[in-house]
């Protein structure tokens, strides 16, 4: 993994939209596999040295120093350090002192007191990072700012109380799979302290599994994976085991994504998934009774379904094909918005509209297509926006405008500036639209400035009305009106707060 992304690094082969550093989109994934190899390059270590392997240790040895020296050097995620040294107290823990004595217990230590050098003698920008949390959680503490600011020093806070929230109005089925960042919108109240932030997951993988699938299924998936690495621990404990080290290692290493669940999503990463059960499937001990033929042929038939279903999605990723349905419906969007985005450089290049055969029009597909997509996705907001955008461009289509665009609010209440992009839009045509919308912007701007005060969000709204009147000599009063509206109401509710 660390070798391939140094490759396709500097040949010049990594995606634009991947981080600095691992093919994972966040970090902090990426980080977390790396330490699961770290762990396990410590457990082959301490196993080779006990079992006299020079070879194996060797491969140990410079496994976890690499993967180490990648996690301080190329990664600035907080969450591998932390990881780090949470597996090695989960892998010391299961080892046990009995165990680590001797050259065992000096195995150990030095390799301790590696890693903290390392941290603390080398420059990180993840310790950097770490050392500004603690700053910022410090001032926070000192400045004594109550519950609402809670997202301030780390936005999983806040996400996370809206989650609950979500998940307390449908514990047991839970919403749906999929659905969480098409509902949790309508739940942010904690965490909106930054303008239009989509959230696509809770920042936790058990909290993501209770908001979809319920309280009850997250409870007996927590209760399962407890069971098997119970049988995992009875197994290295018994008297006689000889692989002690490196099964507690993998253990160890399987139980990172489960710990970094509770504060992140990596358990969601397929390939960091798959790798913690292979880590636990060897770390279990071997049955009793060897399973028979129609056992063995009916997981190795599972295995062939599965190989089947990543080929199917392998290549329909290369063919630029799509394979699943909400796929299939960003793409159309896609589309779409490629087809409005051209049309308006055509307007910026001719000065007018272009004309086009009946049936030929780009825009008339758009529309064809993004019906398509809503019906694959109704619950996306940015196809509902994107409606409203292209439906404005033709005379008898207001009423579809209004309707996308109003759909798109409701699907996303917290955005404060998306009733200011549609009343640009609206400007030119409706300015009773527009200046119903400029209300709303004032009106989610003032509850935003209640929730998370200080930013001033208000009169950025207010300059922004003002800006967009300016070209509309029919606005100009209108503009006026409205915020002196929203500055009587804001007052008016502040007095009867009093």
């Amino acid at each position: 993994y660390t070798v391939a992304d140094v490759v396709f690094r500097s040949w010049g082969f990594a995606h634009r939209s991947l981080p600095d550093f691992g093919f994972f989109p966040n970090r902090n994934h990426s980080a977390a596999l790396l330490v699961m190899g770290t762990i396990v390059g410590l457990g082959l270590l301490v196993q080779a040295v006990r079992d006299r392997r020079p070879l194996s240790g060797a491969f140990g040895l410079v496994s976890m120093l690499w993967l180490v020296g990648f996690l301080l050097a190329r990664s600035a995620s907080r969450a591998g350090v932390l990881l780090l040294a949470v597996g090695f107290v989960v892998w010391v823990a299961l080892v046990g002192k009995r165990y680590l004595r001797g050259h065992l217990a000096w195995v150990a230590v030095l390799s301790l007191l590696a890693g903290a050098v390392a941290f603390f003698g080398a420059k990180s920008e993840s310790r950097e990072r770490i050392a500004e949390t603690m700053d910022r959680m410090v001032g926070s503490a000192e400045s004594g700012d109550g519950p609402g600011n809670a997202g301030g020093v780390d936005g999983r806070i806040g996400i996370a109380r809206d989650t609950i929230a979500m998940i307390s109005d449908k514990p047991w089925g839970g919403w749906g799979a999929g659905q969480f960042r098409f509902i949790f919108p309508q739940y942010r109240s904690a965490s909106i302290d930054t303008d239009h932030s989509t959230a696509y997951h809770p920042e936790s993988s058990w909290l993501w599994v209770a908001a979809e699938s319920g309280v009850p299924a997250a409870c007996c998936l927590f209760a399962l994976a407890a069971v098997i690495v119970g049988a995992a621990v009875r197994g290295i404990r018994k008297p006689g085991e000889r692989q002690r080290a490196l099964r507690a290692a993998c253990i160890a290493a399987a139980l990172v994504p489960l710990i970094h669940g509770f504060l992140d999503v990596s358990p969601h990463r397929v390939g960091i998934s798959w790798a913690g059960a292979l880590l636990l499937a060897l770390a279990l001990p071997a049955p009793a009774v060897r399973c028979g033929v129609a056992s063995r042929t009916g997981w190795r038939l599972a295995g062939l379904m599965v190989a089947a279903w990543g080929a199917v999605l392998l290549h329909g990723h290369f063919r630029g094909r799509s394979v699943q349905p909400s796929e299939h419906a960003h793409l159309l969007g896609d589309r779409a918005h490629a087809a409005y985005l051209a049309d308006q450089q055509l307007v910026a290049e001719s000065g007018s509209a272009p004309q086009y055969p009946a049936g030929r029009d780009p825009l008339e597909n758009a529309l064809s297509d993004l019906d398509h997509a809503v019906s694959l996705l109704p619950l996306e907001p940015r196809f509902h926006g994107l409606q409203g955008m292209i439906a404005l461009h033709f005379d008898d289509k207001d009423e579809m405008a209004r309707s996308a665009f109003a759909r798109q609010r409701l699907l996303d209440p917290s955005w404060m500036r998306l009733p200011l992009l549609q009343a640009r839009a609206w400007a030119p045509i409706d300015p009773e639209e527009t200046t119903r919308l400029w209300g709303e912007a004032l009106e989610r701007a003032g509850r935003m400035d209640r929730l998370f005060p200080g930013k001033e969000r208000k009169s950025a709204v207010e300059r922004e009305i003002r800006q967009q009147a300016s070209g509309f000599p029919a606005l100009k009063e209108r503009s006026e009106q409205v915020i002196g509206s929203a500055d009587q109401s804001a007052l008016s509710s502040g007095s009867q707060g009093e």
